[in-house]
């Protein structure tokens, strides 16, 4: 994607930046989206976003470099976008790509998780989101996170981090989606922290642009919020736990449906 107007690249704009993009001539449709740089093209950076299925590549004078607090616990929606990195084998935490809040693509996330699906496609522009629920982090006895994708997505960046956390659900949860899940997760995904609500088994449609829903809940002591940092330290583990043995499994199980 061109940019319009060149200036050296500052110093701090490198990957990892997290930036916004503006001043755009051309590709109008980006300005003010947020997205992170994840290499570079000749005199342009390489911006992965959330409402596009490419990797934009923008020249540093249409890049506004933004700043995030990592340690506050008060996200309880994160977007993850996926590192241009091919080795993620063992991912730092510090490394992975997150933003929330207000100066994120996820500024109006709905409040009735009703609208999630509609929101996602209305404001994200993705064709088709598929929830998966059941993720796990290190210190939960419970599955406490869902992740959104977009199975549409084929020309984005790889999603490592996602795919790490779908290959160690157990094989009930992979059931709910295994017909909706692309063979790549691609592209940015939300992290949802739900520590009150448990999907058991459910799904989530659009016919006639109206959101059909069937579900079953199981009700959880809530735990707070998420930091950007306590969701980089959840994905990251996702790529370090090991995969679960059948004994393993069936004892999770017992766990939740107790």
């Amino acid at each position: 994607m061109a940019a319009e107007g060149s200036a050296a690249t500052p110093p701090a704009m490198e990957v990892g930046s997290y930036v916004r993009i503006e001043g755009l001539q051309s590709g109008t449709q980006h300005n003010g989206r947020y997205g992170f740089v994840v290499g570079r093209e000749g005199d342009r950076l390489s911006v992965v976003v959330a409402h596009a299925d490419v990797v934009l590549n923008v020249k540093p004078a249409n890049l506004v470099l933004e700043t995030q607090d990592r340690t506050s616990r008060r996200h309880e929606v994160v977007m993850v976008y996926p590192n241009k990195q091919t080795d993620v084998r063992k991912p730092d935490a510090s490394s992975m790509l997150v933003s929330a809040g207000e100066s994120s693509p996820l500024r109006g996330w709905p409040s009735d998780w009703m609208q999630e699906m509609r929101w996602i496609r209305q404001v994200l522009g993705w064709k088709n989101p598929v929830c998966v629920s059941g993720v796990t982090r290190a210190a939960s006895s419970k599955p406490d996170l869902m992740i959104y994708l977009d199975a549409a997505s084929e020309h984005c960046l790889v999603n490592k981090h996602a795919q790490a956390a779908i290959a160690r659900l157990p094989p009930w949860e992979l059931q709910k989606v295994q017909n909706e899940l692309p063979a790549k997760v691609r592209g940015a995904v939300i992290l949802v922290y739900s520590p009150t609500i448990s999907m058991t088994s459910g799904t989530q449609q659009f016919a006639d642009d109206s959101l059909e829903t069937s579900s079953d809940f199981q009700e959880q002591p809530s735990a707070g919020k998420l930091s950007l940092n306590d969701a980089a330290v959840a994905l990251a583990y996702q790529h370090a736990a090991p995969r679960s043995t059948a004994a393993e499994q069936r004892a999770r199980q017992a766990r939740n449906s107790s």
